[in-house]
């Protein structure tokens, strides 16, 4: 059938809308792509060059990375994850022979090198990473004498590599990092903890693997408390202000989440302030406004905040909704979604209780005695008003 001329504008326009829908979905897409892919490329390209045993390039890769502090799309140091490479093996067993090959071959460049900040990063990170592959992921108490020799060992040796070289090592936020780890896994004083990171943040105020590893030693399940951990969040955004406003905050705050069996309790216990988080999040979403961000907010106010929250962030976030942390699933989405739910019959129910609770007024029952709807008219419009400012105050939420 041919359309007529009269409609041909709005056929025109509901084509153009959906082509845009259509190209819009396709960027979101490639925007959430982007950042996992990026992410993925830089552990995979260090991987490789270890592999091969391409110190060089190694070295110089993360020196690029390091002089353009450069970030990825959601706003995370691409040195922090190219340093990474290792955790892109396939958990090889402590005694695989990989292990022997690239603390050689970084062993070996170091000493050609002594003076290469990536150069000491390269052989102090993969013996940190050899020692949690001989420790293994359980509990403590349950570790044999040789998975605490082993983790033991490797620390150590990695502490001496950073000691050693400290005064090149510090060029890089990574060695921080580092040495940080290392000080947790050997049970460190958590005040003298607390006093390099405060180090490590006068150095470089915005990396963000400083923040989660200061912060994971600080906690109260690891012999911290949460008055340490806030007095490092609290240093954090002081010295980081002045860049990155109050973005420390949630970037914290989120890494302890993803990092706990029972994240909103965690959250709980080192006293998160939502407000503060919600700014946080908000923050940067607006400095690196990729899906990544606004998935990440959207799984904070269905983990923390109000329903009115949840409601307000969900349409920023991708179309195609991204799982941003282990406890971020399509069953936590259902969860928030039946939530929302509710709360939308609760905000019902209270206006039915509302227009029925209320006790008639005098121009009521003298506009029902004289049989006009206008009384009956107002007293609805009044409890309906009523019922909706309770709505935009939250009472009803």
């Amino acid at each position: 059938m041919a359309i007529k001329p009269a409609h041909q504008g709005v056929a025109q326009a509901l084509v153009r809308l959906l082509a845009f829908s259509i190209m819009f979905g396709i960027l979101s897409s490639t925007a959430v792509a982007d950042e996992m892919t990026v992410r993925a490329a830089l552990k995979s390209e260090a991987a490789r060059l270890l592999e091969r045993g391409d110190m060089a390039a190694y070295d110089g890769r993360a020196t690029e990375l390091r002089d353009t502090r450069e970030r990825t799309p959601a706003g995370i140091w691409k040195l922090s994850l190219f340093y990474k490479g290792p955790d892109n093996w396939p958990a090889p067993q402590p005694d695989a022979p990989i292990w022997t090959q690239i603390e050689s071959a970084t062993e070996a460049y170091l000493r050609e090198h002594p003076d290469s900040p990536s150069a000491i990063i390269a052989n102090a990170r993969i013996l940190v990473s050899h020692a949690w592959a001989q420790r293994g992921s359980g509990w403590g108490r349950d570790l044999s004498n040789s998975q605490r020799s082993g983790f033991d060992t490797f620390l150590e040796r990695a502490r001496e590599v950073l000691d050693q070289h400290r005064e090149a090592g510090i060029v890089d936020p990574e060695w921080y990092s580092l040495r940080i780890q290392v000080m947790n896994g050997q049970n460190i004083d958590k005040a003298t903890i607390l006093a390099l990171a405060g180090e490590a943040l006068d150095h470089e105020s915005t990396y963000q693997p400083t923040y989660y590893v200061a912060a994971n030693a600080l906690l109260p399940k690891w012999g911290g408390s949460a008055e340490q951990l806030q007095q490092f969040i609290a240093l954090a955004i002081t010295k980081s202000s002045a860049v990155e406003g109050n973005q420390a905050y949630a970037r914290i705050m989120f890494n302890i989440a993803r990092a706990d069996a029972k994240p909103a309790a965690a959250l709980k216990q080192v006293g998160v302030q939502w407000p503060v988080l919600k700014a946080s999040l908000e923050q940067i979403t607006a400095a690196y406004p990729d899906p990544w961000n606004f998935n990440a907010a959207r799984a904070m106010a269905c983990l923390l905040g109000t329903q009115a929250d949840y409601s307000a962030v969900l349409p920023r976030a991708a179309t195609e909704r991204i799982s941003v942390a282990w406890f971020d699933s399509a069953v936590s989405w259902s969860e928030c979604e039946q939530r929302q739910q509710r709360a939308n019959q609760s905000a019902a129910a209270a206006w039915t209780q509302a227009l029925t609770s209320t006790p008639p007024s005098p121009q009521f029952l003298l506009a029902g005695a004289a049989g006009g709807p206008v009384g009956a008219g107002c007293d609805v419009l009044h409890a309906t008003t009523r019922v909706r400012r309770g709505n935009r105050s939250g009472h009803l939420q």
